[in-house]
């Protein structure tokens, strides 16, 4: 016998599991830029080949994460106010700020491709 009329109760778990995720990915995003903050300040320090007389400008060099949202970033500056002479003269020999860039920018989209899912690493 067909029951005529009724309703039907359909639970949406997809959404809330997908909203879950994306607050959860992007707190994982948050730390990993964190970390890699860190680690950028900590490699410029040392790998910056100036002879530092007073020690400022290589306690100065900063990297800064920030997060606004699902907006994450890293700022990497120098705090003397002659930083930008130490990246320019003799047309960047003495450059420390894009070699870091360089050097953390594929490290950063690694961790990241292997933190939240994607394949990462090398295959």
């Amino acid at each position: 016998m067909a029951v005529k009329g009724g309703f039907s109760w359909t639970v949406n778990t997809l959404t809330p599991t997908l909203i879950g995720f994306s607050i959860g990915a992007n707190k994982q995003i948050g730390n990993t830029v964190d970390d890699i903050a860190e680690q950028m300040q900590a490699w410029a320090q040392e790998n910056a080949i100036w002879e530092d007389r007073t020690g400022d400008a290589r306690g100065g060099l900063t990297a800064e994460a920030s997060h606004r949202g699902f907006r994450h970033e890293i700022v990497l500056y120098h705090s003397v106010e002659y930083g930008i002479w130490l990246e320019v003269i003799q047309s960047g020999t003495f450059a420390i700020i894009m070699p870091t860039i360089e050097h953390f920018g594929p490290i950063l989209m690694d961790e990241l491709s292997i933190g939240v899912g994607g394949g990462g690493g090398e295959e």
